[in-house]
């Protein structure tokens, strides 16, 4: 058992980790998808504002990180409850 709770932990910080790194703000790898579709003069604004943004989301952004990321962890846990059953 402490084996798996152990396991379970981990994919659950690497859930974590992978929403998090999706969040468009630079410098999160979602902002190097973003980007390529702003135009140019609003890119530049958008690279040098993203350390703000990106403060602002740590800081300030728990209650959106947790909306972000309990449905993928919710997901994943009813794909381990399937699995073993």
């Amino acid at each position: 058992m402490p084996i798996s709770l152990f396991i379970y932990e981990l994919m659950v910080i690497n859930i974590v980790l992978g929403v998090f790194n999706l969040i468009p703000v630079p410098p999160l790898d979602g902002s190097h998808v973003l980007r390529h579709f702003l135009p140019e003069p609003i890119r530049k604004v958008y690279d040098t504002m993203g350390w703000v943004g990106l403060l602002v989301l740590v800081y300030f952004g728990g209650n959106f990180l947790s909306h972000l990321i309990s449905p993928v962890i919710g997901a994943a846990d009813s794909i381990l409850i399937r699995i073993a059953s």
